[in-house]
């Protein structure tokens, strides 16, 4: 039983630690790759929101309200 929780500690410690310069690099350009898409889509989302909002403005009839004169 102890041996079986040291080696699910090595396993622990090896998946925190990773001295592989390549692996950090891996890593790095995967977390870049995610926030590009991340900022697409919510970008993109923002723009069709506000281009919809836009359209259902401009397609409803101007409403004149004139000054009262005295």
């Amino acid at each position: 039983m102890v041996e079986s929780l040291n080696q699910m500690h090595q396993v622990a410690n090896m998946n925190e630690y990773n001295p592989d310069p390549a692996a950090k690099k891996v890593k790095y350009i995967a977390s870049i790759i995610y926030l590009l898409v991340f900022a697409f889509l919510v970008g993109g989302s923002y723009i069709n929101q506000q281009q919809e909002t836009s359209t259902q403005t401009n397609n409803e009839d101007p409403v004149v309200i004139w000054p009262e004169v005295n």
